[in-house]
């Protein structure tokens, strides 16, 4: 009776498995390093996903330099609508984002550049925050830190409109 029981659970359980239906795959970069660090879903039944790119090619159209933040936005089905990156020429890592109550986005991560897209530093790594609008384009972009090392994971829009950042 043992047996039996056992058995029925794990075909009961591989049946739950086999049930599991992948709808899309997509694949996104160039020829060298991306690494996605955050992803929504957003208010069309699209997704916009972030994280950093060394790449200068494939999907990746432009780059600044070192690493730059990176930003693709696809329609329900993962097709590619548009991507953007943005940083300076040194280190710049995206860690979180979010779509915003205007339909843009803000992106925080961190940067120790000072030029292109990166209006200033203070010393090593700096929280960089990033708001750009619904199909990409910047709108503002500023630099929290001291001269020591800070490390930007997590932002949150408010109820007033400002932004929450926490990090290390």
């Amino acid at each position: 009776m043992k047996n039996y029981l056992i058995i029925i659970i794990t075909l009961l359980c591989n049946l739950n498995l086999c049930a599991q239906i992948i709808e899309w795959e997509k694949s996104f970069g160039g020829s060298s390093l991306e690494y996605m660090q955050a992803l929504q879903q957003t208010n069309d039944g699209g997704y916009i996903l972030g994280g950093t790119t060394n790449s200068n090619d494939g999907d990746v159209t432009s780059n600044n330099g070192g690493s730059d933040f990176w930003i693709i936005k696809t329609d329900e089905l993962g097709d590619l609508q548009w991507e953007k990156n943005f940083g300076g020429t040194g280190r710049d890592y995206l860690h979180s984002l979010q779509q915003t109550n205007d339909g843009g986005y803000v992106l925080g991560g961190v940067s120790n550049s000072n030029d292109i897209d990166v209006g200033g530093n203070n010393g090593n790594n700096d929280f960089w925050v990033i708001k750009i609008d619904a199909v990409g384009n910047l709108e503002w972009e500023k630099n929290f830190g001291g001269t020591g090392h800070e490390d930007l994971h997590s932002l949150q829009q408010t109820n007033d409109g400002g932004y929450v950042l926490g990090g290390v």
